[in-house]
């Protein structure tokens, strides 16, 4: 049973995620670059929004330690923190993927740390004190869609890809040893 539905976005939405510290209250993302956060007891309008982007949001995430803080990624390549307290425009905008950010996650166990995935293939760790890409990783073979951080093991982190692979990782080690050859290979299919 559905309990309720928001109709603020104009096109797609890609992504929504409920607040770590706010019961009723979720952050929604979509294709017409609006971030909106919604609260269940406020209503069915949004309580805030903005233009995040100039181009589709894909992704978004709440920072666990800072109430007030949500990153979005984008088409346009960049990541971008937000203050809700001031939702005037960007705290911080940071670059360094080559195509779209498919995925962004902060980290549980970090409060100045993100990581993202991209359709370039690689994944990024980022520093938002210092405001840059303090590790990468360029395992896939193929446009990288899923990403997670352990809640159990501080610094492990899993990608999953189009090239069917998921890798796990350590972010403070760097990524793992290269694939053996033939690894990247497409798996023949059984017939039917």
């Amino acid at each position: 049973v559905c309990v309720r539905t928001f109709r603020a976005h104009q096109q797609i939405a890609y992504a929504a995620i409920w607040a770590p510290a706010r019961p009723m209250c979720l952050a929604s993302v979509a294709g017409d670059a609006m971030l909106h956060i919604q609260d269940l007891a406020v209503g069915d309008m949004p309580v805030q929004s903005i233009q995040a982007h100039q181009h589709e949001i894909l992704t978004c995430d709440w920072n666990k330690y800072n109430d007030f803080q949500v990153v979005t990624g984008s088409v346009d390549k960049t990541i971008r923190t937000f203050d809700l307290r001031n939702l005037t425009g960007p705290v911080q905008v940071l670059h360094g993927h080559q195509l779209a950010v498919r995925r962004v996650k902060c980290h549980p166990h970090c409060d100045n740390q993100i990581v993202s995935a991209s359709y370039d293939m690689s994944a990024k760790v980022w520093d938002t004190n210092m405001g840059q890409m303090i590790n990468h990783f360029d395992h896939h073979t193929e446009f990288v869609l899923g990403l997670d951080i352990s809640l159990f093991q501080e610094n492990l982190i899993a990608t999953a890809a189009w090239d069917r692979t998921v890798c796990v990782w350590n972010c403070t080690q760097g990524p793992p040893p290269p694939r053996p050859p033939g690894m990247g290979q497409p798996v023949p299919r059984p017939p039917a």
